[in-house]
């Protein structure tokens, strides 16, 4: 991150965790210059960065801020109304942004990056309740299955009464 020139923040799952981030959309509340918003609803999402957002919301319309998750491009709104769990850090970079990633984003971009599997056994169990009945439990374990093979199995589970 040091050694790039541009504007960049990292926010470590440690970070995400202790502010009890669940969801792409809160990830502004730790990242100055970011807004998500929802103009069609609780399924799509946009990214705003530094003020330049999406005018069209249509389905078929890709934002000027680019979204990864794991590297791969989400391109479609609704593909941001996702569980965040398990990460190892998210980044955000201030665009113009079209060379670090691949896609020309004007704004710039947020990857989420998963929790990759260790050398060592490791592992987590997280339990909590919240209003109107939800219950959410998450957990995961990955190491060293053999000296060849690594894996990391992470699960979570969320349910809002009625």
């Amino acid at each position: 991150m040091q050694r790039v020139g541009i504007a960049m923040s990292s926010v470590s799952g440690t970070q995400l965790v202790q502010a009890h981030i669940t969801s792409p959309s809160q990830i502004a509340t730790l990242v100055s210059n970011v807004q998500l918003a929802q103009p069609n609803g609780q399924g799509a999402y946009t990214l705003s960065v530094r003020g330049v957002t999406q005018n069209d919301f249509a389905d078929h319309e890709e934002g000027p801020a680019a979204i990864y998750l794991d590297g791969a491009y989400i391109s479609q709104m609704t593909g941001l109304a996702f569980q965040i769990f398990d990460l190892e850090r998210v980044e955000v970079l201030r665009g113009p942004q079209g060379t670090l990633y691949g896609r020309n984003a004007t704004a710039g971009l947020a990857q989420f990056i998963s929790a990759a599997p260790t050398d060592k056994l490791d592992g987590y169990l997280r339990f909590g309740l919240g209003s109107y009945r939800e219950i959410r439990s998450e957990a995961a374990i990955g190491g060293a299955i053999d000296p060849l093979q690594k894996d990391r199995r992470p699960s979570l589970f969320r349910d809002v009464g009625s």
